[in-house]
């Protein structure tokens, strides 16, 4: 697994949360609800590193509300089946149109941050 690809399925779990939500979360607000520092999310958005503990990566998987091995290695399903922290509740199922602009929004970040390494030759 690369970096970059774990980090792209974050960006892409917390923009499909922002929908689940019904509003915009930023890198600080998805980070205070992991209960770690902004920096240390962004870092983990863009690929340059990984959480270093289970407990971590279970925290994060359940405020993204997906499925731990589909966070850390691309396998699986994305969505998990039962809510696993309070982070769900009140939340209404997501239509597929809204799954489909989630989706949508997360290719196109991803393309945008692709072009913008490339620019920079990374």
């Amino acid at each position: 697994m690369s970096s970059k690809d774990f980090g792209e399925r974050v960006l892409q779990a917390r923009l499909r949360l922002s929908v689940l939500m019904h509003r915009k979360l930023s890198q600080s607000d998805v980070a205070e609800m992991v209960g770690v520092a902004q920096p240390t999310f962004g870092r983990w958005e863009t690929g340059a590193k990984e959480p270093q503990d289970l407990a971590t990566w279970e925290r994060l998987a359940a405020v993204l509300r997906v499925n731990v091995e589909w966070l850390a290695f691309g396998r699986g399903a994305m969505e998990i089946e039962e809510p696993t922290t309070d982070v769900r509740a009140g939340v209404a199922d997501l239509t597929d149109a809204e799954l489909d602009a989630a989706e949508d929004a997360a290719r196109r970040e991803a393309e945008k941050r692709r072009k913008r390494r490339k620019r920079r030759g990374a």
